[in-house]
């Protein structure tokens, strides 16, 4: 990596730790001189990647990329998709956020520089997950908004409450009253659109009980949506139809929810979005049947 130099072993260390990238400042606090980095770079074992920061590797991965954003500024922190990524939020984004405090940098290439000071957590240094979720909402669908919110809470590194506490701290948060009735949602048990989707359309929209989301009520299995006094259950899945060994597993634990004496309905995107009316009339009558007393309630869009 470092033939012909007498590279200290502690700067190889420290760019092994960032992804083989590292700023010309570091190189020379380990005593590297100037004469010696433009040989290192002339002989084609260090690559330039951005004004004072380069890289062991001539094509640095996502993580040597996001070292790269951070490395350019002073107190650089990661925020949005590039900090959500490392918490496990989302796919790792093409362009990388990067905070960069009161420094004055154009975004180019792989980095959008924002202004603003943000307090970075770990390394590579990154916003909070809450703050990180929340960017991410900003320029997200209302379903999106859903998916990551449910995700964060997923992670069990945070929580709707905390969630919603940084929410309300921060000035100007776009879609704020939105965010903040997902997080109802969220801290219900909603994990996903579609079970959104249900709770409002379907479940308060026409009355129905509250259920429980999330439940087990058999070993190793968990369902979306449990009616558990009236022993119903109901399972919401966005794809057309399961396949392998997806639908055995299906088939499998509804034959043992079967026997523990719940009975399943199943319902898709198209019949939760198309015509919740229908799936909320079905709803009902399996409460009914299993002993509920109360009335489904129609909505403005009940034929």
């Amino acid at each position: 990596m470092f033939a012909r130099i007498d590279v200290p072993p502690q700067f190889v260390a420290l760019a092994a730790q960032q992804s083989g990238v590292f700023s010309i400042e570091q190189a020379e606090s380990f005593g590297i001189t100037k004469e010696a980095s433009r040989r290192l770079h002339r002989h084609g074992h260090w690559h330039r990647i951005a004004h004072g920061v380069s890289s062991a590797n001539p094509d640095p991965s996502w993580m040597g990329h996001a070292w790269a954003g951070i490395l350019q500024c002073e107190r650089g922190v990661l925020g949005g998709a590039a900090a959500g990524h490392l918490y496990g939020l989302c796919d790792a984004p093409s362009m990388i956020s990067v905070w960069m405090g009161d420094q004055s940098l154009r975004s180019r290439q792989r980095w959008r520089f924002r202004h603003g000071k943000r307090r970075g957590v770990f390394a590579p240094s990154r916003v909070r997950i809450e703050d990180a979720a929340l960017e991410m909402c900003e320029d997200q669908s209302d379903s999106g908004i859903v998916t990551v919110l449910a995700s964060a809470v997923g992670t069990r590194r945070t929580t709707s409450g905390r969630l919603r506490s940084v929410a309300l701290g921060i000035p100007n948060l776009r879609n704020r009253g939105l965010i903040l009735d997902i997080l109802a949602d969220v801290a219900l048990g909603v994990e996903s659109p579609l079970e959104r989707q249900y709770l409002i359309d379907v479940e308060r929209k026409h009355c129905l009980p509250g259920a429980s989301r999330q439940v087990s009520v058999s070993l190793g299995t968990r369902t979306d949506v449990g009616y558990l006094e009236f022993g119903v259950l109901v399972e919401l899945d966005g794809r057309v139809w399961h396949e392998g060994l997806a639908a055995s597993a299906d088939m499998a634990r509804d034959n043992q929810h079967r026997l523990a004496s719940f009975i399943t309905l199943r319902f898709g995107w198209a019949a939760v979005v198309g015509n919740p009316c229908n799936v909320a009339r079905q709803v009902a009558d399996a409460l009914v049947m299993r002993g509920w007393s109360g009335r489904l309630r129609r909505c403005s869009s009940c034929p």
